[in-house]
C-alpha cells in the first residue's frame, strides 16, 4: 500500500511531466479539484479548472522543476505540502491536498515567495 508521501511524490513528478510536455488541461483535471483556488503573492485569486487552465496557458514557461520539501498531515483527509519550483524564476509554494475517494487532489495553492 502506498503512503501519502509516495502518492504526493508521484503527483509532483506527474505535474512536472504534464507541464513540461504542455499537457496543461490533463494536468489541471488530474491534479486539482474542480473548486480549487490559487493565490499568487497574496493577491491573485484564481478559481476552478477553467480559470486555472487559462492562467497556466497564459503564463506558461517550459522546463518546470518541482521539489517536494515537506508533507504535513493535517487530518485523515487533508495534508499540507511545502514545495519548491524553478523555471526562469524560483521560489516556494504551499498547497493543501484533499483525499477524494482513493485519490488526492490539490484544493488550494499559495505561491508567495520568489527567490530571483
Amino acid at each position: 500500500m502506498s503512503t501519502v508521501h509516495d502518492i504526493i511524490s508521484a503527483k509532483h513528478r506527474r505535474m512536472e511531466f504534464l507541464w513540461n510536455s504542455k499537457q496543461l488541461k490533463e494536468m489541471v483535471m488530474s491534479i486539482y479539484t474542480p473548486d480549487a483556488q490559487l493565490f499568487y503573492f497574496g493577491d491573485l485569486h484564481i478559481k476552478g479548472h477553467d480559470e486555472i487552465l487559462q492562467d497556466f496557458e497564459t503564463n506558461y514557461e517550459p522546463n518546470l522543476q518541482l521539489t517536494l520539501i515537506e508533507i504535513l498531515n493535517v487530518s485523515d483527509d487533508y495534508i499540507m505540502v511545502l514545495s519548491a519550483y524553478k523555471t526562469s524564476a524560483e521560489g516556494h509554494y504551499q498547497s493543501i491536498w484533499k483525499k477524494t475517494g482513493e485519490d488526492w487532489k490539490m484544493v488550494r495553492e499559495f505561491c508567495n515567495d520568489i527567490l530571483n
